[in-house]
Protein backbone atom coordinates (compact mmCIF):
# COMPACT_ATOMS: atom_id res chain seq x y z
CA UNK A 1 0.00 0.00 0.00
CA UNK A 2 1.51 3.56 -0.98
CA UNK A 3 2.86 5.47 1.87
CA UNK A 4 0.78 9.07 2.08
CA UNK A 5 3.89 11.05 1.60
CA UNK A 6 5.54 8.75 -1.11
CA UNK A 7 3.61 10.61 -4.44
CA UNK A 8 5.81 13.62 -2.80
CA UNK A 9 9.21 12.73 -1.56
CA UNK A 10 11.24 9.74 -3.09
CA UNK A 11 12.84 7.87 -0.05
CA UNK A 12 16.93 7.62 -0.15
CA UNK A 13 17.13 4.76 1.95
CA UNK A 14 16.86 4.74 6.29
CA UNK A 15 18.74 6.75 8.21
CA UNK A 16 17.79 5.44 11.40
CA UNK A 17 15.12 3.62 13.59
CA UNK A 18 14.37 4.95 17.06
CA UNK A 19 12.29 4.24 19.94
CA UNK A 20 9.44 5.52 18.03
CA UNK A 21 9.41 6.13 14.70
CA UNK A 22 11.69 4.79 11.44
CA UNK A 23 14.17 7.90 9.76
CA UNK A 24 14.84 8.24 6.09
CA UNK A 25 16.79 10.51 4.04
CA UNK A 26 14.05 11.82 0.94
CA UNK A 27 14.05 14.29 -1.65
CA UNK A 28 11.27 15.85 -3.19
CA UNK A 29 10.95 16.42 -6.88
CA UNK A 30 12.16 20.44 -6.99
CA UNK A 31 15.48 18.96 -5.21
CA UNK A 32 14.23 19.35 -1.36
CA UNK A 33 16.33 17.54 0.67
CA UNK A 34 15.03 16.24 3.54
CA UNK A 35 14.34 13.74 6.53
CA UNK A 36 11.65 11.67 7.32
CA UNK A 37 10.28 10.05 10.16
CA UNK A 38 7.74 8.02 10.30
CA UNK A 39 5.49 6.64 13.60
CA UNK A 40 5.64 2.88 13.88
CA UNK A 41 2.92 2.58 16.61
CA UNK A 42 0.50 4.03 15.31
CA UNK A 43 -2.18 2.87 17.48
CA UNK A 44 -0.47 3.93 20.33
CA UNK A 45 -2.07 6.90 21.59
CA UNK A 46 0.60 8.17 23.91
CA UNK A 47 3.29 8.01 20.54
CA UNK A 48 0.97 9.79 18.49
CA UNK A 49 0.51 11.91 20.89
CA UNK A 50 4.48 13.01 21.56
CA UNK A 51 4.74 12.73 17.97
CA UNK A 52 2.58 15.65 17.35
CA UNK A 53 3.84 17.54 20.54
CA UNK A 54 6.98 16.97 18.83
CA UNK A 55 6.04 18.44 15.58
CA UNK A 56 4.44 22.02 17.75
CA UNK A 57 8.06 21.55 19.30
CA UNK A 58 9.62 22.48 16.03
CA UNK A 59 7.23 24.85 14.26
CA UNK A 60 7.19 27.23 17.60
CA UNK A 61 10.93 27.19 18.02
CA UNK A 62 11.67 27.24 14.24
CA UNK A 63 9.22 30.62 14.09
CA UNK A 64 11.47 32.43 17.07
CA UNK A 65 14.49 31.88 14.33
CA UNK A 66 16.08 28.79 16.78
CA UNK A 67 18.49 26.05 15.72
CA UNK A 68 16.47 23.37 14.91
CA UNK A 69 15.37 21.80 11.57
CA UNK A 70 12.19 23.70 9.74
CA UNK A 71 9.23 21.21 9.20
CA UNK A 72 8.94 20.84 5.79
CA UNK A 73 5.62 18.79 5.78
CA UNK A 74 3.38 16.93 8.18
CA UNK A 75 0.42 15.17 8.98
CA UNK A 76 0.44 14.80 12.67
CA UNK A 77 -2.81 17.26 12.85
CA UNK A 78 -4.26 13.64 12.10
CA UNK A 79 -3.30 12.34 15.65
CA UNK A 80 -6.68 12.19 16.80
CA UNK A 81 -7.96 10.52 13.79
CA UNK A 82 -9.86 7.26 14.99
CA UNK A 83 -8.23 5.58 11.48
CA UNK A 84 -5.13 5.70 12.18
CA UNK A 85 -3.74 7.35 9.38
CA UNK A 86 0.24 6.94 9.53
CA UNK A 87 2.02 10.02 10.87
CA UNK A 88 4.88 11.27 9.57
CA UNK A 89 7.18 14.52 9.34
CA UNK A 90 9.85 15.21 7.12
CA UNK A 91 11.85 18.06 8.43
CA UNK A 92 14.75 19.82 6.43
CA UNK A 93 18.15 17.90 5.85
CA UNK A 94 21.20 18.71 8.06
CA UNK A 95 24.33 18.14 6.66
CA UNK A 96 26.80 16.78 8.92
CA UNK A 97 27.25 14.37 11.64
CA UNK A 98 25.44 13.53 14.96
CA UNK A 99 28.14 15.23 18.18
CA UNK A 100 28.36 11.19 18.98
CA UNK A 101 29.88 10.39 15.56
CA UNK A 102 32.01 13.56 15.62
CA UNK A 103 33.11 13.05 19.11
CA UNK A 104 34.26 8.91 18.67
CA UNK A 105 35.78 10.28 15.29
CA UNK A 106 37.96 12.78 16.78
CA UNK A 107 38.19 11.53 20.28
CA UNK A 108 37.02 14.75 21.81
CA UNK A 109 36.72 18.23 20.86
CA UNK A 110 38.75 21.54 21.80
CA UNK A 111 37.74 23.77 24.45
CA UNK A 112 36.39 26.63 22.22
CA UNK A 113 35.02 23.92 19.55
CA UNK A 114 32.85 22.36 22.98
CA UNK A 115 31.96 26.05 23.96
CA UNK A 116 30.79 27.12 20.64
CA UNK A 117 28.72 23.83 20.68
CA UNK A 118 26.98 23.91 23.62
CA UNK A 119 26.55 27.10 23.89
CA UNK A 120 24.44 27.26 20.42
CA UNK A 121 22.15 23.91 22.06
CA UNK A 122 21.84 25.85 25.19
CA UNK A 123 20.55 28.60 23.31
CA UNK A 124 17.67 26.65 21.25
CA UNK A 125 16.70 25.47 25.32
CA UNK A 126 17.07 28.80 26.56
CA UNK A 127 14.45 29.68 24.15
CA UNK A 128 12.48 26.67 24.17
CA UNK A 129 12.21 27.31 28.06
CA UNK A 130 11.34 30.75 27.84
CA UNK A 131 8.34 29.52 24.97
CA UNK A 132 7.24 26.80 28.04
CA UNK A 133 8.78 24.06 25.81
CA UNK A 134 11.06 21.05 27.84
CA UNK A 135 13.35 18.60 25.48
CA UNK A 136 13.83 15.82 28.53
CA UNK A 137 16.04 13.85 26.11
CA UNK A 138 18.85 15.95 25.01
CA UNK A 139 21.40 13.18 24.28
CA UNK A 140 24.51 13.27 21.89
CA UNK A 141 22.67 11.18 18.92
CA UNK A 142 20.19 13.74 18.89
CA UNK A 143 22.40 16.65 18.13
CA UNK A 144 23.66 17.49 14.54
CA UNK A 145 27.44 19.26 13.84
CA UNK A 146 27.09 21.08 10.86
CA UNK A 147 29.87 19.31 7.85
CA UNK A 148 30.70 23.08 7.08
CA UNK A 149 31.28 24.40 10.47
CA UNK A 150 32.02 21.54 13.37
CA UNK A 151 31.24 24.68 16.13
CA UNK A 152 27.89 25.08 14.57
CA UNK A 153 25.10 22.77 16.20
CA UNK A 154 21.84 21.76 15.50
CA UNK A 155 18.95 20.06 18.01
CA UNK A 156 17.11 17.25 15.45
CA UNK A 157 14.85 15.64 17.79
CA UNK A 158 12.19 16.53 20.12
CA UNK A 159 10.24 13.51 20.39
CA UNK A 160 9.75 13.31 24.55
CA UNK A 161 9.30 17.55 24.65
CA UNK A 162 6.98 18.50 26.85
CA UNK A 163 4.53 21.93 26.46
CA UNK A 164 3.97 22.88 30.35
CA UNK A 165 1.38 25.67 28.53
CA UNK A 166 -0.50 22.98 27.01
CA UNK A 167 0.59 19.61 28.46
CA UNK A 168 -2.66 17.28 25.82
CA UNK A 169 -3.64 14.26 26.93
CA UNK A 170 -1.06 10.81 26.45
CA UNK A 171 2.19 12.80 27.66
CA UNK A 172 4.50 11.27 30.16
CA UNK A 173 2.78 11.62 33.46
CA UNK A 174 4.80 12.34 36.50
CA UNK A 175 4.36 8.45 38.04
CA UNK A 176 5.77 7.35 34.39
CA UNK A 177 10.10 6.88 34.41
CA UNK A 178 12.04 7.14 31.12
CA UNK A 179 15.97 6.28 31.10
CA UNK A 180 18.57 8.18 28.97
CA UNK A 181 21.28 6.01 28.54
CA UNK A 182 23.43 8.70 28.11
CA UNK A 183 22.40 10.01 31.41
CA UNK A 184 20.23 8.63 33.70
CA UNK A 185 18.67 12.20 35.09
CA UNK A 186 17.33 11.56 38.72
CA UNK A 187 14.40 13.30 38.52
CA UNK A 188 13.41 11.51 35.00
CA UNK A 189 14.15 7.62 36.16
CA UNK A 190 13.12 8.02 40.27
CA UNK A 191 10.18 7.21 40.84
CA UNK A 192 7.60 10.51 42.10
CA UNK A 193 10.42 12.44 40.87
CA UNK A 194 9.38 15.81 38.74
CA UNK A 195 9.49 14.90 34.74
CA UNK A 196 8.52 18.50 34.01
CA UNK A 197 11.28 20.30 35.81
CA UNK A 198 13.54 22.46 33.46
CA UNK A 199 16.25 22.31 35.54
CA UNK A 200 17.28 18.43 34.14
CA UNK A 201 17.33 19.76 30.63
CA UNK A 202 20.50 21.62 32.42
CA UNK A 203 22.07 19.28 33.78
CA UNK A 204 21.99 17.61 29.85
CA UNK A 205 23.93 20.46 28.95
CA UNK A 206 26.09 20.13 31.36
CA UNK A 207 26.96 16.57 30.81
CA UNK A 208 26.99 17.07 26.87
CA UNK A 209 29.64 19.64 27.66
CA UNK A 210 31.55 17.30 29.75
CA UNK A 211 31.15 14.56 26.52
CA UNK A 212 31.88 17.03 24.13
CA UNK A 213 35.70 17.64 25.50
CA UNK A 214 36.49 14.13 26.86
CA UNK A 215 34.86 11.91 25.08
CA UNK A 216 33.29 9.83 28.31
CA UNK A 217 29.34 9.47 28.79
CA UNK A 218 28.47 10.11 32.47
CA UNK A 219 26.04 7.46 32.26
CA UNK A 220 25.05 8.10 36.05
CA UNK A 221 25.16 11.55 37.67
CA UNK A 222 27.89 9.42 40.32
CA UNK A 223 29.64 6.18 40.53
CA UNK A 224 29.71 4.11 43.22
CA UNK A 225 32.48 5.47 45.14
CA UNK A 226 30.72 8.79 44.75
CA UNK A 227 32.26 10.50 42.56
CA UNK A 228 31.00 12.96 40.20
CA UNK A 229 31.78 12.53 36.17
CA UNK A 230 34.55 15.24 35.69
CA UNK A 231 36.17 13.32 38.85
CA UNK A 232 36.27 9.95 37.72
CA UNK A 233 39.71 8.51 36.03
CA UNK A 234 40.00 9.73 32.58
CA UNK A 235 37.15 12.36 33.12
CA UNK A 236 39.25 14.79 34.47
CA UNK A 237 39.69 18.17 31.98
CA UNK A 238 42.91 18.34 33.05
CA UNK A 239 43.78 14.44 31.60
CA UNK A 240 43.12 16.52 28.19
CA UNK A 241 43.85 19.85 28.75
CA UNK A 242 46.64 20.22 30.98
CA UNK A 243 48.08 22.92 28.97
CA UNK A 244 45.27 24.88 28.84
CA UNK A 245 44.17 27.12 31.70
CA UNK A 246 40.62 27.37 31.74
CA UNK A 247 40.77 23.65 32.69
CA UNK A 248 40.56 24.48 36.28
CA UNK A 249 37.24 26.76 35.53
CA UNK A 250 35.78 24.36 33.80
CA UNK A 251 36.23 21.55 36.60
CA UNK A 252 34.11 24.58 38.98
CA UNK A 253 31.48 24.79 36.32
CA UNK A 254 31.60 21.21 36.04
CA UNK A 255 31.08 20.93 40.15
CA UNK A 256 28.35 23.15 40.28
CA UNK A 257 26.47 21.56 37.33
CA UNK A 258 26.61 18.13 38.34
CA UNK A 259 25.81 18.51 42.25
CA UNK A 260 23.41 15.57 43.35
CA UNK A 261 21.17 18.19 44.70
CA UNK A 262 19.35 20.01 42.56
CA UNK A 263 19.30 22.94 44.41
CA UNK A 264 22.69 23.10 43.84
CA UNK A 265 22.88 23.06 40.64
CA UNK A 266 22.48 25.82 37.79
CA UNK A 267 18.95 26.99 38.03
CA UNK A 268 18.52 28.40 35.00
CA UNK A 269 19.88 27.61 31.10
CA UNK A 270 21.00 31.80 31.33
CA UNK A 271 22.86 30.66 34.65
CA UNK A 272 24.14 28.08 32.69
CA UNK A 273 25.44 29.57 29.63
CA UNK A 274 27.03 33.14 32.04
CA UNK A 275 29.11 30.44 33.47
CA UNK A 276 30.11 28.81 30.27
CA UNK A 277 31.02 31.93 29.05
CA UNK A 278 33.07 33.08 31.80
CA UNK A 279 35.13 29.58 31.91
CA UNK A 280 35.79 30.09 28.40
CA UNK A 281 37.18 33.49 28.50
CA UNK A 282 38.95 32.51 31.54
CA UNK A 283 43.06 32.25 31.43
CA UNK A 284 43.74 30.74 27.67
CA UNK A 285 47.09 29.48 29.15
CA UNK A 286 48.62 28.65 32.36
CA UNK A 287 50.85 31.16 33.90
CA UNK A 288 53.71 30.73 36.05
CA UNK A 289 53.76 33.61 39.28
CA UNK A 290 57.48 32.96 39.40
CA UNK A 291 58.19 33.85 35.84
CA UNK A 292 56.00 36.99 36.08
CA UNK A 293 57.57 38.03 39.27
CA UNK A 294 60.79 37.70 37.90
CA UNK A 295 60.06 39.69 34.52
CA UNK A 296 58.88 42.09 36.94
CA UNK A 297 61.41 42.71 39.33
CA UNK A 298 63.64 43.66 35.81
CA UNK A 299 61.51 46.20 34.69
CA UNK A 300 60.84 47.90 37.92
CA UNK A 301 64.25 47.64 38.82
CA UNK A 302 65.04 49.54 35.73
CA UNK A 303 62.97 52.32 36.61
CA UNK A 304 63.19 52.46 40.29
CA UNK A 305 66.94 51.49 42.26
CA UNK A 306 65.13 51.94 45.26
CA UNK A 307 63.05 48.87 44.67
CA UNK A 308 64.48 46.19 46.79
CA UNK A 309 63.60 42.01 47.54
CA UNK A 310 61.40 40.98 49.86
CA UNK A 311 60.00 37.94 51.78
CA UNK A 312 57.09 37.31 52.62
CA UNK A 313 55.68 34.42 55.63
CA UNK A 314 52.26 33.50 56.05
CA UNK A 315 50.44 31.46 58.54
CA UNK A 316 46.43 30.35 57.07
CA UNK A 317 44.17 27.79 59.20
CA UNK A 318 42.60 25.12 58.10
CA UNK A 319 41.36 23.75 55.54
CA UNK A 320 43.60 26.24 53.74
CA UNK A 321 46.98 24.29 54.14
CA UNK A 322 47.55 23.14 50.54
CA UNK A 323 47.48 27.61 49.91
CA UNK A 324 50.06 27.90 52.69
CA UNK A 325 51.83 24.84 51.46
CA UNK A 326 52.25 26.63 48.24
CA UNK A 327 53.06 30.08 49.36
CA UNK A 328 56.05 28.89 52.18
CA UNK A 329 58.01 27.03 48.84
CA UNK A 330 57.72 29.70 47.37
CA UNK A 331 58.30 32.82 49.30
CA UNK A 332 61.75 33.63 48.62
CA UNK A 333 61.22 33.69 44.77
CA UNK A 334 59.07 36.35 44.11
CA UNK A 335 61.56 39.16 43.44
CA UNK A 336 60.31 42.79 44.34
CA UNK A 337 57.43 41.83 45.39
CA UNK A 338 56.45 41.35 48.82
CA UNK A 339 53.82 38.55 49.58
CA UNK A 340 52.42 38.72 53.39
CA UNK A 341 49.82 37.08 55.23
CA UNK A 342 47.02 39.34 55.55
CA UNK A 343 44.26 40.10 57.81
CA UNK A 344 41.33 38.22 57.55
CA UNK A 345 38.94 40.39 55.20
CA UNK A 346 34.80 40.08 56.82
CA UNK A 347 33.17 41.34 53.78
CA UNK A 348 29.51 39.83 53.66
CA UNK A 349 29.52 36.76 50.66
CA UNK A 350 26.52 36.52 48.69
CA UNK A 351 22.69 36.29 50.57
CA UNK A 352 22.31 32.59 49.10
CA UNK A 353 25.35 31.31 51.18
CA UNK A 354 26.31 31.15 55.20
CA UNK A 355 29.97 31.55 55.78
CA UNK A 356 31.66 28.89 56.97
CA UNK A 357 35.07 28.26 58.63
CA UNK A 358 38.37 31.01 58.92
CA UNK A 359 39.44 32.75 55.98
CA UNK A 360 42.76 33.78 54.68
CA UNK A 361 44.35 36.41 52.70
CA UNK A 362 47.59 36.86 50.42
CA UNK A 363 48.98 40.63 50.81
CA UNK A 364 51.06 42.04 47.72
CA UNK A 365 52.85 45.05 47.84
CA UNK A 366 55.89 46.49 46.62
CA UNK A 367 58.77 48.41 48.37
CA UNK A 368 58.50 51.77 48.15
CA UNK A 369 55.52 52.03 46.58
CA UNK A 370 52.07 52.71 47.99
CA UNK A 371 50.70 50.10 46.07
CA UNK A 372 48.79 47.58 48.34
CA UNK A 373 46.58 44.55 46.94
CA UNK A 374 45.28 41.35 48.56
CA UNK A 375 43.70 38.61 47.55
CA UNK A 376 41.14 37.17 49.75
CA UNK A 377 39.48 33.45 50.37
CA UNK A 378 36.63 32.39 52.05
CA UNK A 379 34.44 29.70 52.58
CA UNK A 380 30.76 29.46 52.34
CA UNK A 381 28.09 26.89 52.28
CA UNK A 382 24.81 26.25 50.89
CA UNK A 383 22.82 22.86 51.83
CA UNK A 384 25.38 20.00 52.03
CA UNK A 385 27.87 21.67 49.38
CA UNK A 386 30.46 24.05 50.53
CA UNK A 387 32.31 26.62 47.89
CA UNK A 388 35.57 28.33 47.63
CA UNK A 389 35.67 31.90 46.72
CA UNK A 390 38.13 34.72 45.97
CA UNK A 391 38.04 38.22 45.95
CA UNK A 392 40.34 41.23 44.87
CA UNK A 393 40.78 43.86 47.42
CA UNK A 394 42.74 47.40 47.12
CA UNK A 395 44.16 48.38 50.32
CA UNK A 396 44.75 51.99 51.27
CA UNK A 397 47.55 51.75 54.15
CA UNK A 398 47.00 55.69 55.42
CA UNK A 399 43.38 54.94 56.05
CA UNK A 400 43.55 51.28 56.34
CA UNK A 401 39.99 51.00 54.29
CA UNK A 402 39.60 47.43 52.17
CA UNK A 403 37.76 48.43 48.78
CA UNK A 404 36.97 45.60 46.90
CA UNK A 405 38.29 44.62 43.60
CA UNK A 406 34.89 42.82 41.95
CA UNK A 407 32.74 40.74 43.27
CA UNK A 408 33.16 37.17 45.33
CA UNK A 409 34.15 34.57 42.63
CA UNK A 410 33.48 31.23 42.86
CA UNK A 411 36.47 28.67 42.95
CA UNK A 412 35.44 25.38 43.68
CA UNK A 413 32.50 23.62 45.05
CA UNK A 414 32.69 20.33 46.71
CA UNK A 415 30.77 18.02 49.15
CA UNK A 416 32.77 16.30 52.66
CA UNK A 417 35.76 15.96 51.79
CA UNK A 418 38.04 18.96 50.33
CA UNK A 419 40.86 17.22 48.56
CA UNK A 420 39.75 17.19 45.18
CA UNK A 421 39.63 21.27 45.53
CA UNK A 422 42.70 21.85 46.95
CA UNK A 423 44.34 21.73 43.48
CA UNK A 424 42.18 23.89 41.82
CA UNK A 425 42.22 26.70 44.11
CA UNK A 426 46.30 26.46 44.21
CA UNK A 427 46.01 27.14 40.53
CA UNK A 428 43.79 29.88 41.24
CA UNK A 429 45.80 31.48 43.96
CA UNK A 430 48.75 31.06 40.73
CA UNK A 431 46.21 32.96 38.06
CA UNK A 432 45.03 35.70 40.52
CA UNK A 433 48.67 35.85 41.65
CA UNK A 434 50.05 36.95 38.48
CA UNK A 435 46.62 39.22 37.21
CA UNK A 436 47.84 41.12 40.93
CA UNK A 437 52.15 41.06 40.02
CA UNK A 438 50.52 42.80 35.98
CA UNK A 439 48.06 45.28 37.52
CA UNK A 440 50.35 46.50 39.98
CA UNK A 441 53.66 46.84 37.35
CA UNK A 442 51.60 48.38 35.01
CA UNK A 443 50.87 51.01 37.91
CA UNK A 444 54.06 51.87 38.83
CA UNK A 445 55.40 52.03 35.14
CA UNK A 446 52.19 54.52 34.65
CA UNK A 447 53.56 56.47 37.43
CA UNK A 448 56.79 56.20 36.18
CA UNK A 449 55.94 58.05 33.07
CA UNK A 450 54.19 60.78 34.23
CA UNK A 451 57.24 61.53 36.15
Amino acid sequence: MPRAWESRWKDLGRLASGGQGLTYRVVASDGTSGVLKELKNNKDGQARARMRQEVASLQLLAAVNAKVPRVLETNTDLANDPTFPTLYVVTEFVDGETLEAHVIRTGGVSIDVATAIIDDISAVVEIAHKNDLLHRDLHPRNVIVRAVDPADAVIIDFGLSFNRADPGPGLTETSETFKNRFLDVPANVVVGGDRRDARSDVLALCALLHYAMTGIEPRHLHDNSGKLPHQRPGGTLRDRFGGDGRAAAFETLFSRGFAVAVENRFQTVEEFRERLQRAHSSSAAVRDPLAVAREGTERLDRLDKKTRLARFATKVQEPLNALATYVHEHEEKFGNFAIFNGPGIGDALPSQLESLGPNFAVGVRILEHEQHRYISYRYGCRGNQVVALRRAYRHDPGSGVFTPNGEWKEVEWFEGDSGPAQGVMIEDLKLALCDTFDEMIAEVEKLNDGT
